[in-house]
């Protein structure tokens, strides 16, 4: 647990406060719209986290040193992957620039969702919902 000794250090706990707010799941799928979720909040780098997620997860290419053995092919889904965009682009705060979870850990996850701007998953356009077998993913 994070302070612990051997625990995960808290600065890396933020990826997952990002999949509790973003609504996307830890399965492989999520973790690239996550991603692209992550990188369309933030201001600098965003590109890092917008283009890693394809070569991790779409082309196959373990460009995440920690996850290596995380790779998968064809997993892009474009309405899923720019709604994941435009979702962390819409968000009013910057997780990464000096928040604290500390401050809203208290409050009701929508009523947060409802603050920061965070539009809701679209069963049509977040990917997580099941595709027919005949739908392309690319």
């Amino acid at each position: 647990m994070p302070g612990e000794k051997g625990g995960t250090h808290e600065k890396f706990l933020l990826h997952d406060v990002y999949h509790v707010l973003s609504g996307y799941p830890p399965v492989t799928h999520g973790e690239m719209l996550v991603s692209v979720f992550t990188g369309g909040n933030k201001v600098y780098q965003s590109m890092d986290w917008v283009i890693v997620p394809l070569l991790q997860w779409h082309i196959g290419v373990p460009a995440i040193t920690y996850a290596k053995s995380v790779t998968a092919r064809g997993l892009l889904y474009p309405a899923a992957y720019f709604n994941a965009l435009r979702r962390g682009m819409e968000m009013r705060v910057n997780l990464m620039d000096k928040w604290s979870w500390w401050d809203v850990i208290e409050e009701r996850l929508e009523d947060v969702r409802v603050r920061y701007n965070i539009l809701p998953l679209d069963p049509l356009l977040d990917g997580t919902h099941e595709r027919p077998s005949n739908l392309s993913l690319v």
